[in-house]
């Protein structure tokens, strides 16, 4: 493994590791709740989280994972659902984010420095680059991490870090 990928395999397992510590304690209804301010829900920001993750895979790997009908409901500038129970469910969503977690350490743990910096399997002006793909998700959890802190935090949930 190159130090590249090293590095973003850190990252992402770190932020793994977050999404778990961050959504520990949400139990029924936190899950379906927009406290004031907040436009998802945490089920929303866990299916985006997994959705992205296997949407990121498909553009290092070329293989496609996520569910067909997860883009309209999780992709960029979707419109929450007036009905939060309508999303998967918090297993199913957690399932895939695991399944796509290890779809992409076993991609970074044989990527080599020339598959970094080839073209994305899913052309994209913003990121020219496999690298500049596994960038992106590292920020992409890191900044979609803190929403569940700040909805874990307006629940009346225990600070945990």
């Amino acid at each position: 493994m190159v130090g590249m990928a090293k590095a973003f395999r850190m990252g992402i397992e770190r932020s793994a590791k977050f999404v778990e510590v961050f959504t520990r304690g949400l139990d029924g209804e936190d899950w379906y709740a927009r406290p004031q301010g907040v436009p998802n829900p945490a089920i929303w920001t866990l299916g985006h989280i997994a959705y992205h993750r296997g949407l990121f895979y498909e553009m290092v790997s070329g293989q496609r994972t996520h569910p067909d009908d997860w883009r309209g409901l999780f992709g960029m500038g979707c419109e929450p659902l007036a009905d939060p129970h309508a999303y998967p469910s918090v297993e199913t969503c957690q399932a895939y984010m695991e399944k796509a977690l290890g779809l992409l350490v076993g991609y970074l743990d044989s990527a080599t420095a020339r598959d970094l910096a080839a073209r994305p399997t899913i052309e994209s002006r913003f990121l020219p680059t496999k690298a500049d793909v596994l960038a992106h998700l590292v920020s992409h959890e890191a900044h979609h991490t803190g929403n569940l802190a700040v909805v874990r935090r307006l629940l009346g949930k225990e600070r945990l870090v």
